[in-house]
């Protein structure tokens, strides 16, 4: 399957009607395009690693200051409730033909249902907006977490026994499992016992 071309998509599905609600191109490429106004975003996009069935992402922002990129969320994050919103059979595409398809959907259906009221109102983006950024803060302090847990136990396997006391108590000592709490008691003895 040849790269489907997004910029192309748009410039043919959005380019008149958007123009008229005062959105521009500020970027585009095969695989981004990223329309303003004003303070308002609008970004379409798709990952090119999922071809040959990749799938639409919509998201919606602000800019803060003109000329800075926008601070952007997914629109399923605003809504939710909305699973048509997640769904990859209404947002996978296998074609130039199906990318339109779906960009007609976003223009007809979900811009003035979805996209134009959250970017009318200011706030229930920035509540998505912080939302976004708690859950992305609570996945990288899980990955942390893990990342301080596989260190410990690499650390206790080779008998480093004060790395893997130092990991352990990086990744709390109240959240280990009674498997890691075992090593940990075995490392501290260990380290008494020099």
């Amino acid at each position: 399957m040849a790269r489907p071309d997004l910029a192309g998509a748009v410039a043919r599905v959005f380019a008149p009607p958007l123009a008229l609600s005062g959105f521009d191109v500020t970027e585009a490429s095969t695989t981004l395009v990223t329309l303003e106004s004003g303070r308002s975003a609008l970004r379409l996009s798709y990952n090119s690693e999922d071809l040959p069935r990749p799938w639409l992402s919509v998201a919606v922002g602000v800019s803060d200051v003109q000329g800075n990129p926008p601070v952007l969320v997914a629109l399923w994050r605003v809504f939710p409730e909305e699973s048509e919103l997640q769904d990859p059979a209404r947002l996978g595409f296998s074609s130039q033909g199906e990318l339109e398809d779906r960009l007609v959907r976003v223009r007809d259906d979900w811009f003035p249902r979805f996209v134009a009221p959250v970017l009318a109102s200011e706030a229930r983006l920035q509540t998505a907006l912080l939302e976004q950024e708690r859950e992305l803060l609570a996945e990288h302090e899980a990955l942390k977490h893990e990342q301080h847990l596989r260190n410990a136990r690499s650390l206790f396997d080779s008998e480093d026994y004060q790395g893997a006391v130092d990991k352990y108590v990086l990744a709390g000592v109240g959240t280990l499992s009674a498997a890691d709490r075992r090593r940990l008691a075995v490392a501290r003895r260990n380290l008494s016992a020099d």
